[in-house]
């Protein structure tokens, strides 16, 4: 009972954290749009900052 309880919290946790990476990527893949839109970054970092969100 108590491993199944662990694995329970440990399961909780790490949907938590893919959460957070999923909506981190989110944030850098819009901020490094926005810059590669205006000129200030290169569109190549806008691809990368894509696929790593993907």
């Amino acid at each position: 009972m108590a491993r199944s309880y662990f694995t329970l919290v440990e399961a909780r946790a790490q949907a938590a954290l893919s959460e957070e990476v999923d909506d981190t990527f989110g944030k850098i893949a819009r901020q490094v749009g926005n810059r590669a839109d205006v000129g200030i970054a290169p569109p190549n970092d806008k691809l990368l900052a894509i696929s790593n969100l993907e």
